[in-house]
């Protein structure tokens, strides 16, 4: 009873940096949201524009009640610079199965450069969670922007950092090893199988792991005639087609970023 105590004072006063109402906080103590088990850092931006921790909460509040927090983005270029795409899982919370870049929220603590990291390692190369942090990265970053990204009606509101990380040879190996992967489970189950199969990996890896549906190698101008591509999996009884969209708060925009797109092209073209 006594540690109980302890972790509700705690977390109201957390809470309470943020200036959520007492209402509010006796709902989250009293566990009617369903928390993630993801802490990530609350922030605020001050007069100078920078961004200053204010608090350390699940990630499952920052949502529920619209609290600005970290995320980070990659797009990953082949040696032949086609850019990779993964699809979301379909157990994904948020837009499942649709098309997107790697990255995702920073945990609390962590900068962008090791959150992107991070994400690369597990959902781009399936580094396991012994290896990830004795595992260095060989490619290349450049920082393409900043932004605050605030959705009222979905109360996601996040500080965002966008990249474009080169691979190396090396790396495309284990890339193409991982999709192949994927192909191949594909093939020795049926649709619903795969999915079982998807979320036994997250259940018994975590985050990171199981979820991602698929890889695919696509040109830019090729992505950017459309809002949405048919992908084609073969499962054990055959072939299957269906429409895969971009993800709604994330590559749908940057198709239509005119700077992000120019300063793509550019880093292609190089």
């Amino acid at each position: 009873m006594e540690a109980k105590i302890i972790s509700e004072n705690f977390l109201a006063k957390a809470l309470q940096k943020t200036h959520i109402s007492r209402e509010k906080i006796e709902e989250i103590i009293n566990a009617k949201i369903k928390l993630d088990n993801e802490e990530v850092d609350i922030i605020n931006i001050n007069a100078l524009g920078e961004e200053e921790v204010v608090s350390k909460l699940d990630r499952a509040y920052a949502h529920e009640f619209g609290l600005l927090h970290r995320t980070v983005n990659a797009f990953v270029l082949t040696q032949s610079k086609k850019i990779v795409l993964q699809r979301r899982s379909h157990f994904k919370k948020a837009q499942p199965l649709c098309l997107s870049i790697y990255g995702g929220h920073l945990e609390a603590g962590s900068n962008y450069r090791e959150g992107i990291e991070s994400e690369l390692k597990e959902e781009l190369l399936d580094i396991s969670k012994k290896e990830i942090s004795r595992y260095q990265l060989q490619g290349s970053f450049e920082f393409i922007k900043r932004e605050i990204h605030l959705d009222e009606e979905a109360k996601n509101n996040e500080a965002r950092k966008l990249y474009v990380y080169q691979a190396t040879p090396l790396e495309m190996i284990k890339i193409d090893y991982y999709r192949k992967k994927l192909t191949d489970e594909k093939l020795k189950r049926t649709r619903e199988q795969y999915k079982s199969y998807l979320k036994s990996e997250y259940d018994k890896k975590g985050k990171g792991y199981g979820e991602v549906w698929g890889i695919y190698y696509l040109d830019l101008e090729d992505l950017r005639k459309q809002d949405s591509m048919i992908l084609e999996d073969i499962f054990k009884p055959g072939r299957y087609s269906d429409r895969a969209e971009y993800t709604t708060d994330l590559l749908l925009p940057l198709m239509h970023d005119k700077y992000v797109m120019e300063k793509l092209a550019e880093i292609i073209s190089r």
